[in-house]
């Protein structure tokens, strides 16, 4: 299945590059929020994070699609709550989506493509629950050797432009295909599963 998105995507891109002459390029930037979380995990919650990075749009003259590739920093992960302690994992990637998009209106794209995922760091960040004083800091573990050093995901999203204008609105979810680690969840307080991971944000295009 991997394999298959990952030939489609090039498969598309190439037959983009191949009508360059006719197509319009738009380099941008791009950022937004992250809300990452992890299925096959029963104590899995909200991670909040980040993502930035830059982008390359490709649409052919007078077509309604184009290609976006993008590469992008992300803290994505997970937290999870049990026996007084809250411990936040988080995941650092370098992300890069190639987004195939459809233009349905003026400015408006829906888009859908596959990613993959370069772990830079993991850190899991173990904090007490303490009553009346909120969360207090206690410990910070390097989990980098438990992960996966790639992962890949399929992402699905709609990105606004404003017209005439670079300032673009977006919103995508990217669906985890492989496993974030090397193990299989044992219990609480262990990290597993694929992440998933909602974003919103905004662009500019230049």
């Amino acid at each position: 299945m991997k394999k298959l998105i990952l030939l489609v995507a090039a498969v598309l891109s190439m037959s983009v590059v191949a009508n360059a002459q006719n197509a319009q390029v738009r380099f941008g930037l791009k950022g937004g929020l992250n809300m990452a979380g992890a299925n096959d995990n029963p104590y899995s919650q909200v991670q909040p994070g980040f993502n930035a990075g830059v982008l390359l749009q490709i649409r052919l003259a007078g077509s309604r699609f184009a290609i976006q590739p993008e590469v992008l920093y992300s803290l994505q992960g997970e937290q999870e709550k049990f026996s007084g302690e809250l411990i936040k994992f988080h995941l650092n990637y370098i992300n890069i989506p190639v987004m195939l998009q459809c233009r349905i209106v003026r400015g408006l794209d829906i888009e859908c493509g596959p990613q993959v995922g370069f772990l830079a760091s993991a850190k899991a960040k173990i904090e007490a629950l303490t009553w009346g004083m909120g969360e207090q800091p206690k410990e910070s573990v390097n989990v980098t050797e438990q992960m996966h050093d790639v992962y890949f995901c399929l992402g699905i999203g709609l990105a606004y432009q404003v017209p005439d204008v670079a300032f673009g609105l977006f919103t995508r979810y990217n669906l985890g295909l492989t496993d974030m680690t090397k193990k299989q969840y044992v219990g609480p307080g262990e990290i597993a599963g694929q992440n998933r991971v909602l974003q919103l944000g905004i662009f500019f295009r230049f």
